[in-house]
């Protein structure tokens, strides 16, 4: 069969597929649509089973995390009483799976840790054994007494029974879950990239082992061991947090064995990592602004600082700025597709806490208590630290939250709907956003008729549009429109702007982005790269703002206008509030002190819709390629457990 038959045989294989895995998601999306509504809550928490929690003497449990999200008062490690101005609707616990509940063994009398070696050094130094777990978890390298499978089975167990004890279908979601903490050490040691994943089940089916970073720190090897429990009917979602700390490894285009990025890495990547976190107490990872000097809102809640074994004379290490954010790899992404086939960027967005108090949050600038427990327990403590090492703490933001559009309140429709992507990412608030995307949408259509038009003759955020959408008829050029609301969080400060970012791929396969802004509060003249500010009403005096400025709804329907249909491409949505106080600011009013000079004194709260994304090329797929077949190597340092449910397949020879 010639060659050249070959290739053309193969481009559309590759196109058919993306075209059926396009109509297949499309379906799910529009399933019985009309009757979703949208639902907050977080997916990264850590209580004192995670082993850092507990260096911090935090002392709230697993079961006291769902307390305080359903609106109950909790002990702070410091003893102050924390309680959630409004309950969540949903909350995963994902404590570290690498010693999960095992410093609690160790102080546990009756435990068979206690009679260890270890846990008399922990009794008389336990500063120092925290420093080594620490060093070991950046190492890969677990200390054998800790790693009992049976105790660690148990503890597991206690993870799941918590999570189903307060599961309340229809009323509160708890969903099971864990963070992958894998980590890879860089010079000067014991510094590190962060490759982190929270680990989300669909139910109780679940293994009688999480997968953690010491049976491998390479998210291959992850993924292949979700793959297998999803053959067994165990449903599971990962979701990379933190790109902004991997110092270039989150988004690079090299897979964990230095290959280019093949086909099947990239679909195995999406399948098994749908959604991604923006944005969390430790800064976002949507866009640094060294990475696009024309976006004016880039700067925002921006945190670099990599983790590791810092020391007054070496307190901060920066991370690599390329291949962190989410943005360029959105682009990176259709660049990949259109040479491979496959897109391994497409991915939601979702905002998370990554609290390590056992208290979801706090979200809000006037209420945040800290993250750490005792470390950044009093506003002095967090504002004005008498050592260099914990001069970032002011650095750390509130924390992001996460809202899902979906049909009910259980754990079946929350998952589904994280899978599908029909999710946004705030950075605390709750304002609502809904996005739809279509080539059938007309410009005089009422917006009462924007969900159910929406999902009839479209698709909402996070789905995509092939060029099939388009369809025949007349020989007027195709319009893609977006229709977006959003509305203000209720108690919260009123909205600014909404922009559609969007990124696209040429035909020499180079990638562009560009910023639109497609609704202005207060009726705001709009010319190109040119908006009139919304101002601001804080008064640094006493850290407050009043809503006399913005609007509380903003609403478009919006037509690219310079949309190429040979031209692949996403859209997603930011939706900006006005400016209000940063909590920094309102702390040390309340202190009397001077601001900070090295955080903003106010910022602009602001909310990421998943994209849409459009597919309008066949994959340039010449030949295969080695790495098309051989993406994973099985390294013999994998330490697979046989005897765990689900241990992954052996990778293709």
């Amino acid at each position: 069969m010639p060659q050249r038959f070959l290739i053309q045989l193969t481009k559309k294989i590759l196109l058919n597929t993306a075209a059926i895995m396009a109509l297949a998601h499309n379906l799910l999306a529009n399933a019985d649509p009309p009757t979703r509504q949208v639902f907050f809550g977080d997916l990264h928490l850590h209580t004192a089973w995670s082993f850092d929690a507990s260096a911090f003497h935090v002392t709230a449990t697993p079961e006291e995390a769902y307390r305080y999200a359903l609106g109950q008062a909790i002990a702070h490690a410091s003893g102050t009483p924390l309680q959630i101005h409004r309950p969540l609707d949903f909350l995963a616990v994902t404590d570290h799976a690498e010693y999960l509940g095992m410093v609690k063994e160790l102080k546990k009398p009756n435990s068979p840790l206690n009679k260890t070696l270890l846990a008399k050094r922990f009794a008389s130094d336990p500063t120092a054994v925290y420093i080594e777990l620490e060093r070991s978890t950046a190492e890969n390298t677990p200390f054998p007494e800790l790693e009992n499978r049976k105790l660690r089975a148990a503890i597991w167990k206690d993870v799941v029974d918590v999570a189903n004890k307060y599961n309340d279908p229809g009323k509160f979601t708890a969903l099971i879950g864990y963070e992958w903490t894998a980590n890879i050490p860089i010079s000067p040691l014991p510094f590190r990239r962060s490759l982190h994943r929270n680990v989300i089940f669909r139910g109780d089916n679940v293994p009688l082992l999480p997968f953690t970073a010491f049976d491998s720190n390479k998210p291959e090897r992850l993924w292949q061991w979700m793959d297998a429990l999803r053959q067994k009917g165990q449903d599971v979602l990962a979701i990379p947090h933190s790109g902004n700390l991997s110092h270039g490894s989150m988004y690079s285009v090299k897979n964990s064995y230095g290959k280019t990025l093949s086909q099947q890495y990239s679909e195995m990547r999406r399948r098994n990592e749908p959604i991604n976190e923006v944005i969390q107490s430790k800064g976002q990872s949507m866009i640094h602004p060294a990475q696009s000097e024309e976006d004016a809102f880039a700067n925002f809640e921006t945190y670099r600082y990599l983790s590791g074994d810092v020391s007054e004379e070496r307190p901060y290490l920066l991370g690599r700025i390329n291949g962190s954010y989410i943005r360029p790899a959105l682009k990176a992404g259709l660049k990949i597709e259109k040479e491979t086939g496959a897109n391994p960027f497409e991915f939601g967005f979702i905002g998370s806490s990554d609290n390590h108090n056992g208290t979801a949050g706090p979200y809000q600038e006037d209420d945040y208590f800290g993250k750490l427990g005792l470390l950044d327990a009093t506003p002095e403590q967090r504002l004005f630290p008498t050592s260099r090492v914990l001069r970032a703490l002011a650095k750390f933001g509130t924390g992001g939250m996460t809202a899902i559009w979906a049909e009910k309140n259980t754990r079946a429709a929350l998952f589904d709907a994280l899978k599908r992507r029909e999710v946004y990412a705030t950075s605390g608030p709750r304002m609502r956003l809904r996005v739809f995307g279509g080539f059938h949408f007309t410009a005089d259509l009422a917006e009462q008729q924007w969900s159910q038009i929406g999902y009839d003759h479209g698709v909402p955020m996070g789905g995509t549009l092939p060029r099939e959408e388009i369809g025949g008829g007349d020989d007027a050029p195709p319009e893609l429109r977006l229709l977006i609301t959003a509305e203000k969080d209720p108690e919260g400060a009123n909205l600014d702007r909404l922009q559609v970012i969007k990124g696209w791929i040429d035909s020499d396969g180079e990638t562009h982005e560009k910023i639109y802004n497609v609704a202005l509060a207060d009726n705001r003249p709009s010319q190109p790269n040119q908006v009139t500010s919304i101002g601001n009403t804080v008064d640094l005096k006493t850290a407050a703002y009043t809503n006399s400025i913005g609007d509380s709804k903003l609403t478009a329907n919006w037509q690219d206008p310079e949309f190429d249909a040979t031209q692949s491409a996403f859209y997603y949505v930011r939706l900006l509030e006005i400016p209000t106080p940063r909590w920094t600011t309102i702390q040390a009013v309340q202190l009397g002190k001077e601001l900070r000079k090295d955080v903003p004194p106010t910022i602009q709260e602001r909310a990421w819709s998943s994209p849409i994304w459009y597919r309008g090329h066949s994959p340039e797929v010449e030949t295969e390629t080695e790495t098309e077949t051989e993406y994973i190597p099985a390294p013999k340092t994998d330490n697979l457990p046989p005897q765990a449910t689900g241990s992954p397949p052996k990778p293709t020879p």
